[in-house]
């Protein structure tokens, strides 16, 4: 089963097939959420709790659970919790057959799903509606309580007899129009897509309060044009629909309407037949009248009045006023009057008891889970990864993935056969999600290292290794330009680009370090981003939605990690607690390389006399063995000559030369062409800039005799090649001695979903999460940040097991300058 990428949380809709009589296409379904909605009354308020306004962040999609529809809000009420919504899409279809299902998927954190869902009137609400409807009014006042709005792209708008007359109130679906019988209407000016001349079907929801003759929606004239729908002709309170050709051709129901209670009036003309509805069912014999013409007019649509006068004046409420330019099918009508009155759909919580795991491939590379053969969910036997932190050092080490799969049918055999046989390639995406309760958790996302058939083994298992996006950066060049005063937020995002990481896969903290001068040139993209983490003493890691996170040294006394997320007693975890001395370091080295700026100067020279065609084109890198603050643009005659012949006696061609330029941190790239008539030798050829000098090493160092004659002298070493000066490296090795002198304590946590908190914890926890731990038995109270993870799961008894590594929230808070602890006159790095 599918899931939309990038969304939280989703909802399962089912339409009762046992109230679509036909198949229905692109047919327009009222979803109602509220504390009680649906024909299952479900409580859906949680979908304002997590969104509050902001009613964009949702998205609806058929039943494959990736393919959306689109959304029109007509009404959105976070403080009453109710939201009235009305989704559809060219070539969606409700089924007779079978229910239908659809996913209502929202989630606080995604960007507006402005494609896909809209307010009346937008880009996306009008897709909901197909070419057949001619007006569509929801009867808010919208944009003032002068006027109504049409959700079609015709632009048909209302405009009231005057400012709240009527007056907008509640309607059967959100919100309708209540007309006082006295001079209340709703014009619509007369447009040409108004003048239906064939087939035809006016809708209408209406709550009377008489049984007089009125007027409910129309467009008649006295010349026996156009089209009206009325109440009341006769008694009692029957339903008249007629059309006129310069005849009368009407039909008058055998029901009447209910006084005082919300009845669903539609009528058709289908060419031959004129038929009414009420309340989605037949209210009328057929009356036969054959293929006849409606004649056009030039007065007005009104809503509650004549067309042509002030007669016929309706008092009651009046919503969801329709016209369409077609005979809307009985089976449509029905499914109509069931999905106004919210009784079409039910909705559903998934797994609400049971956990559902779920593993998939992306086979053939495009971008998506969504390939059936995707989901190898079925065949998966065992699940085991981990991520996080290496040591309590801080690097990341990269994320491991482990499955073990039933290969029987040697579908995982390279070569065997099948549909994904010739796609059983390293490198593809996979991810490991899980789904409980409604919540999508995203668990692992890496890429396929390994594909490792055992044909041997009595079960023939197959076993696939994969690795997160750490390994990528870890393989990654880079060739960057120089860039100075710059904070290590921001070089995080450059790395990320030059490695051309997805801007939208990467939440970067913003830094609290500003780095005097960094370029990443000729060294790995996850090797330079280690060098910046050091500096700032941050910490940077892929996520189980596959996102690159960085954290700056702030990052975890920010208010959300002040707070513990969760807590785990003596009940719910197999805990262990150890005073681990491997991470002891008494003496602390950082040293600082300070750059001066030198005068420009020549920095690279071709040694050799090349040709180049007429026409033609080379290439030269010229190397520096310093880094440069700036290379100057080669000057002719200055930087480049050219001639005719390589010794340089020949005419000279130097005008005729063209170069372009690269610029990188010790690095030009020259790009030569020859615009001459005859071939041209490049005579001289060199590059000059002004660049940076590394002056003598600075080392700053800082010792704690005590933990030296307990524990021997153990010496942790930081290139502080980014740091500002010598006194920000003695800050650092101050910082790292009170923090490693002494054996921290080490916590690991083994925990299993032995129930539905424990499991919704397991599922929920990443890495930088604040957690308590209490166990009274080893004297363990406080709290701890989630350091490192490592997950089994075992698909045929869905156990789950995790284990975390633990960081005291006492040593992780602060980067204290100048400071070995906190204290009265600590000075905080943020």
């Amino acid at each position: 089963m599918s899931w939309l990428a990038g969304w939280k949380y989703r909802i399962k809709l089912t339409i009762d097939s046992t109230n679509i009589d036909s198949d229905l296409t692109w047919f327009p379904l009222m979803v109602r959420l509220s504390a009680s909605c649906g024909a299952s009354s479900q409580d859906l308020t949680a979908v304002f709790d997590e969104l509050g306004t902001e009613s964009l962040k949702i998205a609806v999609t058929q039943a494959d659970g990736y393919t959306e529809n689109y959304v029109e809000i007509e009404k959105w009420d976070a403080v009453g919790e109710e939201a009235i919504l009305w989704v559809s899409k060219s070539g969606w279809s409700v089924s007779a057959s079978a229910d239908t299902v659809i996913y209502l998927y929202y989630d606080s954190t995604h960007a507006d799903n402005n494609t896909y869902v809209g307010v009346e009137g937008s880009t996306p609400g009008k897709a909901v509606w197909d070419s057949y409807f001619i007006m569509v009014h929801h009867m808010n006042d919208d944009p003032d309580t002068s006027h109504t709005k049409d959700s079609t792209t015709n632009a048909n708008h209302g405009t009231k007899q005057a400012a709240a007359h009527p007056a907008q109130t509640t309607g059967k679906v959100g919100r309708g129009q209540q007309f006082d019988g006295t001079n209340d209407y709703i014009e619509v000016a007369d447009a040409a897509s108004l003048d239906v001349t064939g087939l035809i079907t006016i809708e209408t929801l209406a709550k009377p309060t008489n049984t007089s003759r009125q007027v409910l929606v129309g467009k008649y004239n006295t010349d026996l044009t156009g089209y009206s729908l009325e109440k009341g002709f006769t008694s009692p309170n029957l339903i008249r629909f007629g059309i006129w050709d310069g005849d009368t051709h009407d039909i008058y129901s055998t029901t009447g309407l209910t006084v005082d209670g919300w009845n669903y009036v539609a009528a058709t003309y289908d060419g031959t037949l004129l038929n009414i509805y009420l309340n989605g069912a037949i209210a009328a014999t057929p009356v036969d009248v054959g293929a006849i013409t409606i004649s056009v007019n030039n007065v007005p649509v009104r809503m509650g009045m004549q067309s042509y006068d002030t007669s016929l004046k309706f008092s009651g409420i009046e919503d969801e006023v329709r016209i369409s330019n077609v005979s809307r099918s009985a089976a449509w009508l029905k499914a109509t009057y069931y999905a106004c009155w919210d009784s079409l759909v039910t909705f559903s919580i998934e797994n609400a008891s049971l956990v559902q795991y779920f593993i998939e491939s992306d086979w053939d590379n495009d971008g998506d889970f969504y390939d059936t053969y995707d989901d190898i969910t079925s065949d998966v036997k065992a699940v085991s990864f981990s991520r996080g932190k290496s040591d309590e050092l801080g690097k990341a080490e990269v994320g491991q993935l482990s499955l073990t799969l039933n290969n029987s049918d040697g579908k995982y055999t390279p070569g065997y056969g099948g549909v994904i046989s010739a796609l059983l390639l390293p490198k593809r995406p996979i991810e490991v999600r899980a789904l409980y309760n409604g919540v999508n958790y995203p668990l692992f996302y890496g890429f396929i290292e390994e594909i490792i058939p055992h044909p041997h083994l009595t079960e023939q298992d197959c076993i696939i290794t994969a690795v997160d996006g750490l390994d990528f950066l870890s393989r990654h060049d880079m060739a960057t330009a120089l860039y100075k005063d710059t904070l290590t937020g921001t070089i995080h995002g450059y790395i990320l680009d030059d490695a051309g990481w997805s801007a939208t896969m990467r939440t970067l903290d913003t830094g609290q370090d500003t780095v005097p001068y960094w370029y990443g040139q000729d060294v790995k993209a996850r090797f330079a981003q280690e060098e910046i983490d050091d500096s700032e003493q941050g910490f940077s890691y892929i996520g189980g939605s596959g996102y690159f996170n960085f954290e700056d040294r702030y990052h975890r006394s920010t208010a959300t990690h002040q707070t513990s997320q969760a807590t785990f007693d003596n009940t719910m975890a197999y805990i262990t607690y150890s005073l681990n001395p491997k991470n002891i370091y008494n003496q602390v080295k950082v040293t600082v390389t300070p750059w001066e700026l030198q005068a420009e100067a020549e920095l690279w020279r071709l040694e050799e006399t090349p040709s180049i065609p007429v026409g033609g084109t080379l290439i030269w890198w010229g190397d520096s063995q310093y880094f440069v603050d700036a290379w100057v643009t080669p000057a002719s005659t200055t930087d480049y000559t050219a001639n005719s012949l390589a010794n340089g006696l020949g005419t000279d061609m130097t005008a005729d030369i063209a170069i372009t330029t690269t610029k990188f941190a010790k690095t030009i790239k020259l790009s030569i062409k020859n615009n001459g008539t005859v071939p041209a030798y490049i005579t001289l050829l060199k590059a000059r800039g002004t660049y940076y000098d590394d002056q003598t090493k600075v080392t700053r160092k800082a010792e704690d005799s005590t933990s030296q004659t307990a524990y021997q002298k153990r010496t942790l070493t930081f290139d502080g090649k980014y740091m500002d000066d010598a006194d920000q490296a003695q800050d650092l090795a101050d910082y790292a001695i009170g923090k490693y002198k002494d054996p921290r304590a080490e916590l690991s946590m083994t925990i299993q979903n032995q129930d539905a908190a424990t499991l919704t914890q397991i599922l929920s926890r990443e890495i930088s999460d604040r957690i308590t731990v209490i166990n009274t038995l080893l004297g363990v109270s406080g709290d701890y940040f989630v350091d490192y993870m490592e997950h089994n799961i075992s698909m045929s008894g869905l156990w789950h097991t995790a284990i975390y590594r633990l960081a005291d929230c006492l040593n992780e808070d602060f980067w204290c300058l100048g400071f070995s602890k906190l204290g009265l006159g600590t000075k905080l790095a943020y």
